[in-house]
């Protein structure tokens, strides 16, 4: 309607004007009236212009709003991350939205390059982190595999001494000593109290990041055990954080080590002996057979019957030389490589049996002999050995007697027990100088050369008793003579129930 209206105030200005030309018209009214006439069109114009300029804001506003709400959907899916984020519509180049418009969605385009690249990112770092979480998971049971089975006894302890780790075999190790670990616990409370101030020592020099090796003896359940035992400090960027202890059970490999040094020793001695032997018996077989063969050639020759006889009787002293220097190589080697045979000793039979094996002896027949015999209970031995045993004792003491003494002897006293056998040999002949006597049980040890034998016979007597896991001492002064202490075990079935 205002349009029209203002159509028709146009057209009657132009028709005013048209009569001007025509009809005389005064000039003042004229003008005045087209004064009106253009005020009122402007107004008109200016009312159109302005109800334009209302609707162009509105639909400015509008547009506004929903260019907007479109940006603003667009974006929030763009910051929470959404692949499929809002998309922005298409607009002509003349639209007052197009330049933000087409900036946001560049911006889209490269954040869902990015998102899309974060996302592969994150993927590959989820992937990563699974599997690394597998292999860490497959390493602590192959870990915990190796400590379980071990028998080497594994604990962990924190830099304040409590115990935050063990294996199994820790676990029975302190088990057997009626001590349980327990979690977050000080490990010198577990620890026998015997040991707590030298283990307090070393925990202290763990946590000061020295590794260290110990070797401690336990007693545990009627056993004595040897654990070698090592102390590993735990860092972490330099810093101690605690401290892994390894107990290690070395009672075998420490009980082989010392079998290892007896038998090294008795290696040695064996040797020893093998030099003495050869050295000795080349020289002990052959002196007796060099005279020998010397009384023979002089024999050959002599015409006298008396003298041949005199050279028979030297001969055969050397041949009886002989035979005992075989004798005594024979019960070593006997001694030596025989296995013990128990049997029921009959004491007073063993003994007769000795005297009248050496009545051959010099002087044997001018000696008395005591005999005392005690048996509480049978007893049982290796009767071969204890014959070596009383044949040498009973030897020696005849051939090193003291005639000169008004009434020699040799006195034996044997007391039986359930346990063993408690023997004394005594004679009061020549004795032995006291810098003989930690030597006469040595092999071929002489402690005089007079009626010298070849130094096998007390060695044999103190290697026999050892045989039958027995002990034998000696006292003596010289001028009064010498007893011999012996104690041998009973091998009594008896005694062994």
């Amino acid at each position: 309607m205002t349009l029209m209206h203002s159509s028709e105030d146009v057209l009657k200005l132009y028709q005013n004007i048209e009569y001007s030309k025509v009809h005389e018209v005064s000039q003042p009214s004229y003008i005045q009236t087209l004064r009106n006439e253009i005020t009122n069109l402007e107004q008109e114009r200016l009312l159109v212009i302005i109800d334009q300029l209302k609707q162009e804001n509105e639909y400015l506003k509008y547009l506004q709003h929903q260019r907007t709400n479109q940006l603003i959907a667009c974006i929030e899916g763009i910051i929470l991350g959404e692949k499929s984020a809002f998309q922005l519509q298409d607009i002509s180049e003349e639209d007052p939205f197009f330049v933000l418009f087409e900036a946001v969605r560049l911006l889209q385009g490269n954040i869902r390059t990015i998102w899309d690249e974060q996302k592969s990112l994150a993927e590959e770092h989820r992937r990563i982190r699974e599997k690394s979480q597998r292999e860490v998971e497959t390493q602590k049971i192959h870990l915990n595999a190796i400590l379980e089975n071990s028998d080497t006894a594994i604990g962990v302890i924190d830099k304040e001494g409590m115990v935050v780790e063990y294996n199994e075999q820790m676990n029975k190790l302190f088990t057997t000593m009626d001590i349980q670990l327990e979690y977050g616990e000080s490990v010198l409370a577990c620890i026998p109290d015997p040991l707590k101030p030298i283990w307090s020592t070393r925990i202290s020099d763990a946590l000061q990041g020295k590794a260290t090796t110990y070797e401690d003896h336990f007693s545990c359940r009627n056993h004595n055990l040897v654990y070698e035992i090592k102390f590993f400090p735990i860092y972490k960027d330099s810093e101690v954080l605690g401290s892994s202890i390894f107990l290690r059970n070395i009672t075998q490999t420490v009980k082989a080590s010392q079998r290892l040094h007896i038998q090294q020793a008795e290696l040695q001695k064996v040797k020893q002996e093998l030099n003495r032997f050869v050295y000795s018996s080349s020289h002990d077989l052959r002196s007796p057979l060099t005279s020998l063969l010397g009384l023979i050639a002089v024999a050959k020759d002599e015409k006298s019957r008396d003298e041949v006889t005199h050279y028979l009787e030297m001969m055969e002293k050397s041949v009886l030389k002989l035979d005992g220097f075989v004798r005594e190589i024979i019960d070593y080697s006997k001694n030596s490589n025989l296995e013990i045979v128990s049997e029921k000793i009959q004491f007073d039979t063993l003994i007769s049996e000795i005297f009248d094996g050496v009545e051959h002896m010099d002087n044997a027949d001018k000696i008395r002999k005591d005999i005392n015999i005690s048996e509480e209970e049978c007893f049982f031995s290796d009767r071969r050995r204890l014959k070596m045993v009383f044949n040498n004792l009973v030897s020696n003491a005849i051939r090193y007697s003291y005639l000169r003494r008004k009434n020699p002897f040799i006195k034996i006293n044997i007391n039986v027990s359930k346990e063993k056998a408690r023997i004394e040999v005594t004679d009061n002949g020549q004795g032995i100088y006291p810098q003989h006597l930690d030597r006469i049980f040595d092999m071929f040890y002489r402690a005089t050369q007079t009626n010298a034998g070849p130094g096998l016979g007390l060695y044999i007597v103190k290697e026999s008793i050892q045989k039958l896991g027995g002990n034998i001492k000696v006292e003596s002064v010289v001028g009064e003579g010498t007893t011999f202490f012996l104690e041998i075990p009973n091998l009594c079935p008896c005694s062994e129930n």
